[in-house]
Parts: structure tokens; C-alpha cells; sequence
């Protein structure tokens, strides 16, 4: 892996991974709603700026560590960063979860709320084992084609 670190903070960091490419947030800790935006916000303006059709990036998001989302900043990644991604190339996020655990309510919650309001598509979430499962499936998902919906 060709990883470089952009951000970090006692609670997460954001990361590149430029084989694939991706960005990647790596929680570690809880955040408040408050550090969880700032760092989510931090990393999908770099995703904006650097995701292109010609180019597109991966996500990944690795949450094995996080306990819980606080509901400010999970109605913020439903109405505000989900649409954004979406609009920017963003089609599927690779989520790492804990394999002993199960999910926390708030991942579930926002898995269910992946399909952008207005938007011809979804954007799906795969969940992986691992870090490296979870890279190795966003590239595999950005070598997939996007099919744009035809209407008649």
C-alpha cells in the first residue's frame, strides 16, 4: 500500500491510499458530532478535489473502533454527505467492522440511508473484515462501470 496521512487526531485519521485510489478515515475512538463532521468534512473536500469520471476514488471507512455516531453527525452524513459524495463520483463506500462484533445501530442506520435524494442511483455499502479486504474492494468496485440510467 502507497499510504499517506493527511489528518490526525486522538480520535481518527484521514489517509490516502494511492494504489487504488481512496481516502480513508480511520476512526479510533468516539468523536463528539461536532469532531466527526470536521474530520468526515476534512476528508470528502480532499475526495472533491481529487475524484474525477476520468479518475474516480474509492472510500474507505474503517469503523471497527467506533462505539457510536452521535445522531448529530449521523443526520449530517444522510443529508449532507451522502448527496455530496454521490454527486462528486462516490458509488460505493467499503465500511471495516469489527468480524466479532455486530454492526452498531448507527452504521445500520446509515447503510439503510444510502440512496440520495434526487440522485439515478444509490450508493452502496459493501462491508469487509479488514483495512486491506476493504481496499482491495473499493478498487475492485471502481474498475466496475457506471451504468447511467437511459429514459425514454
Amino acid at each position: 500500500m502507497a499510504t499517506t496521512v493527511l489528518i490526525t487526531r486522538p480520535y481518527g485519521l484521514v489517509l490516502t491510499e494511492t494504489s487504488g485510489p481512496c481516502i480513508v478515515t480511520q476512526w479510533r475512538a468516539f468523536a463528539s458530532a461536532s469532531e466527526f463532521i470536521a474530520l468526515q468534512e476534512a476528508a470528502l473536500r480532499y475526495f472533491e478535489t481529487h475524484s474525477t469520471p476520468e479518475q474516480p476514488w474509492g472510500w474507505v471507512g474503517d469503523v471497527h473502533r467506533l462505539q457510536a455516531i452521535p445522531v448529530q453527525a449521523q443526520d449530517w452524513l444522510l443529508t449532507d454527505f451522502i448527496p455530496r459524495a454521490a454527486a462528486v463520483g462516490l458509488r460505493e463506500l467499503s465500511l471495516v467492522q469489527s468480524p466479532t462484533s455486530l454492526s452498531p445501530p448507527a452504521t445500520q442506520r446509515y447503510a439503510h440511508g444510502t440512496t440520495p435524494s434526487g440522485l439515478p442511483y444509490a450508493l452502496r455499502t459493501a462491508y469487509f473484515p479488514s483495512l486491506e479486504a476493504a481496499l482491495v474492494g473499493a478498487r475492485l468496485a471502481l474498475a466496475q462501470p457506471v451504468l447511467v440510467p437511459h429514459y425514454h
